[in-house]
């Protein structure tokens, strides 16, 4: 169950340090922002997962309530370390969570 959960983990991180990247925020400091935000963020929302899988609960509104969250969250660690706007991070952060979740839909996929 580790090793899954670091491929996921790694997998998130890279994906969403590119789509940072791609935003003209290329320096050390944004994209070891994202990693930390990652850090953060990505634990606790697959534990609230596990949790509701393990319980056999619907996964469709307790997931996009959890995503919308992260968004949140990490916009709001992005625009505090960043010093950027919080209208500006939070729009990138959407981006950055969809990119992340799409990729792992696909591995999922395969």
């Amino acid at each position: 169950m580790l090793v899954p959960y670091l491929f996921s983990f790694l997998t998130t991180i890279i994906s969403e340090q590119a789509v940072f990247a791609l935003f003209g925020q290329r320096s050390r400091h944004a994209l070891y922002a994202v990693a930390v935000a990652n850090a953060l963020t990505h634990p606790i929302l697959h534990v609230f997962l596990y949790i509701l899988l393990a319980i056999r609960a619907p996964l469709h509104y307790p997931l996009l309530a959890g995503e919308l969250c992260v968004i949140f969250v990490e916009a709001c660690i992005l625009s505090r370390v960043l010093e950027k706007p919080i209208r500006y991070v939070v729009s990138i952060s959407a981006l950055m969570n969809f990119v992340s979740f799409s990729i792992g839909e696909i591995i999922l996929l395969y």
